[in-house]
């Protein structure tokens, strides 16, 4: 059996499944996050953290996920590494990382209005 995550409190095996999921993709276990991962409102993430079913789509989704979203932190953590090794400061990288991200939501919405 794997090790369980102190920070998960829960005896429900489903429910412990979906919380560990959960921090995995989000990085922790927080409403705002789960919010945002999974696209529903404020109520059904607190309902779902509170211990109420999940719908097996959602899991699947978050299990098919979860390791794309780890390799990324890891490439993320590198390139972080990697720069600030070589003397970028840090506020540099929050500026071009925030930048960044703009240029994420312009790119599907150029999708969007093709």
């Amino acid at each position: 059996m794997t090790d369980r995550d102190p920070d998960i409190r829960t005896d429900d095996p489903a429910h412990y499944r979906f919380l560990a999921l959960i921090k995995r993709v989000a990085g922790g276990i927080f409403v705002d996050d789960t919010m945002f991962v999974l696209g529903v409102a404020k109520r059904t993430a607190e309902r779902w953290l509170g211990g109420k079913p999940v719908p097996d789509p959602v899991i699947e989704r978050l299990e098919r996920d979860a390791p794309a979203v780890e390799a990324f932190g890891r490439d993320l953590h590198d390139v972080v590494k990697r720069h600030r090794e070589a003397g970028l400061s840090e506020h540099y990288m929050r500026l071009r990382m925030r930048q960044y991200a703009k240029t994420l939501s312009e790119e599907v919405a150029k999708e969007d209005g093709e």
